[in-house]
């Protein structure tokens, strides 16, 4: 069974991949299942209790996510200005202007975020929890929670993990997810503790129709394709 929410996204959505660096970073083209847990425990937190966040934790880690895109997928390449701190800062100088390179993704129509549930898994508070949150990736990245509804078996058009009998329908996007030895100290930004990360590739179903310095279109890619 899968638990399957829908969001519509309100901004522009960008999310860097973490081997990408400051400078020139890349955008991934949906959220990936690190953010999303993130995100998670960020809403538990505020509306519940960080007792609550800890006691859900181990649930929410082994989360397996799919993700079904609207029909185009619209990359905006851009230059943007950035503070960053200098080699050398002084008193009068903690901060320089510099420039760097950014993508912003559009998405034409709602998304939706899939979890695959186990017999012991309690969707209530899953329910709870995911209708409450409004971001993913960057902070200002907004989505707006529309519904939710838990089906027995996933259409074709979701996108899921990398496998041989799909190499050849799509793009494969690399993305973040918390690792198997990750633990909830090592994923609190209030702590010096390091997190652990596991990397998962995806395959979405799309191709590239069109590619311009400004902006790239990736288009869904149909049975009849």
């Amino acid at each position: 069974m899968w638990y399957v929410s829908i969001y519509a996204p309100v901004t522009l959505f960008s999310l860097k991949s973490s081997q990408a660096t400051n400078m020139a970073a890349k955008s991934l083209l949906l959220p990936s299942p690190y953010s999303i847990k993130m995100a998670m425990l960020d809403k538990l937190i505020t509306f519940w209790s960080l007792e609550e966040a800890k006691k859900r934790f181990s649930k929410i880690k082994k989360m397996q996510f799919q993700f079904q895109l609207p029909e185009k997928i619209i990359v905006n390449n851009c230059f943007v200005k950035i503070l960053k701190q200098p080699k050398k800062p002084t008193p009068k100088k903690q901060f320089q202007q510099s420039i760097c390179f950014r993508e912003y993704i559009f998405f034409s129509d709602n998304i939706k975020i899939a979890i695959k549930l186990d017999d012991e898994m309690d969707t209530e508070w899953i329910e709870k929890t995911m209708k409450r949150i409004n971001y993913f990736g960057k902070r200002g990245c907004f989505f707006q929670f529309i519904q939710s509804e838990i089906v027995e078996k996933l259409p074709l058009n979701f996108s899921g993990y990398f496998l041989q009998e799909n190499a050849a329908n799509g793009i494969l996007v690399k993305m973040d997810d918390f690792g198997s030895k990750v633990t909830f100290d090592k994923v609190n930004n209030f702590t010096s503790a390091q997190t652990i990360r596991e990397e998962k590739i995806y395959c979405l179903p799309y191709y590239q129709t069109y590619s311009t310095k400004d902006y790239s279109v990736f288009q869904y890619i149909d049975e009849g394709d």
